[in-house]
């Protein structure tokens, strides 16, 4: 009797952040952990589409972005997520496709394509195993975003992981990964390692610290009666996040409050649905409405490179009355607002312009950072780990911290023997 190999290999997220896409082969069975691509450049998709379905862990672009163009012709169910991401994963892709025609790009695929998607989706529930062929699956809600899932997988025996994107602190809507609900100690753990060679504030701290700059800004307008505390946000789950605390703001000070942005607006109606525990009425927000000075403004997109927040940041970065909090540790520096940043500098239709708004940055993150991994990796107990999602530099700094464990950080189109 032939013994059966089960293998992973890297087709995206290897030594890299984002273009998430890994193969689980196990006899003639292939299938792809998320199906994303790249976070800052625009390329054809490069991925197989032999895959005999592709599981999704959370609809960000880069663990998303590239499935209309594995699903489209296909005439059967082959993409597996929870509820909410499938809704989720409609909305953004539209919102990308709308973008990339902007910027004249074509992604090679359309929204007959982005509708079949969503038609061609099998629901994936929280805690209920799934197969697909020779392998069973089962999903852990794992803390990034509204129905974001790591997977606990059976291949031929093989115990398995697969994190993709994960937090373990509880924020403002979620209890955290749910660490204990998965079987410890498994052959292989795939893990991020995004923030692998970092250690941030508690979550608790940086909402606090959020919360007082927003409120210290907001206070310093209204004394002024005029000028704008500007947030530009990401308009799937920080948007989430940001409206709620500044609705609570705004209704404290006693504020105008506005949020701009159609498509986090949308998102906002999958929040409501799932999260129906939760208060999301958001009374003290006006959606999309003019903006009457002075106010709290949340708009997307978070790095002012497309969306409402483009336009804005032309209008207040050159303002003495105005400040810019950014809820983000990396703003990618070749975008409107990395430039505002480091140069202190921003191109207007007017020409190029000082930036004299006060900017401030406040990191807010979904993602584990080094000591969250750690305990991750430590709690799971995993005979080998495998780090991707993450620079080199990240990956190799949580690896350090690994002792006694056989660790791997593959490069892309690298195989893994399990």
């Amino acid at each position: 009797m032939v013994e059966l190999v089960t293998t992973i290999k890297i087709h995206g997220g290897g030594r890299e952040v984002g273009n998430l896409c890994l193969e689980l082969k196990v006899n003639e069975t292939k299938i792809a952990l998320d199906y994303g691509m790249p976070l800052r450049k625009k390329e054809p998709c490069h991925f197989p589409v032999y895959f005999d379905a592709v599981v999704v862990s959370h609809p960000h672009i880069d663990h998303i972005g590239n499935l209309p163009f594995y699903v489209r012709k296909k005439e059967e169910d082959v993409v597996f997520g929870t509820p909410p991401t499938r809704d989720l994963t409609y909305i953004m892709l539209n919102v990308g496709l709308k973008i990339d025609k902007e910027e004249g790009w074509d992604p090679a695929f359309t929204l007959e394509d982005i509708i079949d998607t969503h038609k061609h989706w099998n629901m994936a529930w929280h805690n209920k195993p799934f197969e697909k062929k020779d392998v069973q699956l089962i999903p852990y809600y794992s803390g990034h975003t509204l129905g974001s899932a790591m997977y606990y997988i059976d291949a031929n025996g093989k115990k398995i992981i697969f994190t993709s994107d994960i937090n373990n602190e509880k924020t403002i809507f979620y209890p955290g990964a749910e660490l204990w609900k998965i079987e410890k100690n498994p052959d292989v753990l795939i893990i991020e390692s995004t923030y692998g060679d970092k250690v941030r504030k508690s979550y608790t701290e940086t909402i606090s610290e959020l919360k007082s700059r927003i409120m210290k800004y907001a206070g310093w307008t209204s004394v002024n009666g005029k000028g704008v505390v500007f947030i530009p946000v990401f308009s799937l789950e920080k948007s989430q996040q940001l409206m709620k605390i500044v609705d609570e703001i705004a209704k404290t000070m006693k504020c105008d409050a506005y949020y701009l942005s159609r498509s986090g607006f949308e998102i906002l109606q999958v929040y409501k649905k799932s999260l129906w525990h939760t208060d999301l009425s958001l009374n003290n927000i006006k959606f999309n409405q003019k903006i009457k000075e002075p106010a709290i403004v949340i708009a997307s997109s978070g790095f002012c490179n497309g969306g409402p927040s483009e336009s804005l940041l032309k209008t207040y970065a050159p303002r003495e009355d105005c400040a810019i909090i950014v809820p983000a540790g990396y703003v990618a520096p070749d975008t409107p607002l990395g430039m505002a940043i480091q140069n202190r500098s921003v191109i207007t239709e007017k020409g190029e312009k000082e930036v004299k708004a006060k900017i401030e940055r406040v990191e807010l993150s979904s993602h584990a950072d080094q000591k969250g991994l750690l305990e991750i990796i430590n709690t799971i107990n995993p005979k080998k780990v495998i780090l991707v999602h993450g620079e080199k530099q990240a990956a190799e700094a949580l690896n350090a911290k690994l002792k006694d464990r056989e660790v791997h950080i593959p490069n892309n189109k690298e195989s893994i023997e399990i």
